[in-house]
């Protein structure tokens, strides 16, 4: 698996809090949604998908703009990271046979269940989706939120990941990942 910690880059987001809280001054979700929630939007919306070697730093992807799955997750890391939350990042095989990189972070919570209540609340009140549920899945760090730019419209969105073969769903609120090669916490 490529070493993800030599493209990581926090400190290059050491304004995205002030930002964030700047722009949510009058919000009714406690901060750590806009800290999960925005960053996976910026790179869902911001940068056009372009298959690359290898994963570049968030310095280069912001500049062009454009990059893969493994330069998203890089850079969702990071901007995690520079908030202060936890991340791991799964490298999962598709029926396809190509190699897909995802990000995972963690909550600042007790309970993953008013995380991902909280989140079903914010994405139909804010952004008008109807998520029938909000993918997790246990890690060294305890579960953590299923987080795709490349291919998902909101955070924990499994069915997304269903479509394109990386997961398997077995009943209304159980999967699992088709083929996971390597994970690292971060």
């Amino acid at each position: 698996m490529y070493n993800f910690v030599g493209a990581l880059q926090p400190e290059r987001f050491s304004e995205l809090d002030t930002l964030i809280s700047e722009s949510i001054a009058e919000e009714r979700y406690p901060e750590w949604v806009y800290h999960i929630t925005v960053p996976h939007q910026l790179a869902r919306d911001k940068i056009s998908y372009q298959r690359t070697e290898g994963a570049h730093a968030p310095d280069a992807v912001l500049s062009e703009l454009r990059g893969d799955c493994e330069d998203n997750t890089a850079l969702l890391c990071s901007m995690y990271a520079a908030l202060g939350l936890r991340t791991a990042i799964y490298t999962i095989d598709s029926p396809s046979s190509e190699r897909h990189c995802i990000a995972l972070v963690k909550p600042p919570v007790d309970s993953i269940e008013y995380a991902c209540d909280l989140l079903l609340l914010y994405y139909h009140d804010r952004l008008g989706f109807e998520p029938d549920a909000i993918g997790i899945d246990g890690t060294e760090l305890g579960e953590m939120l299923v987080v795709g730019s490349t291919m998902t419209d909101y955070v924990g969105d499994i069915q997304s990941l269903a479509r394109n073969g990386y997961i398997e769903i077995r009943e209304a609120d159980r999967w699992v990942w088709r083929d996971l090669v390597d994970s690292g916490v971060y």
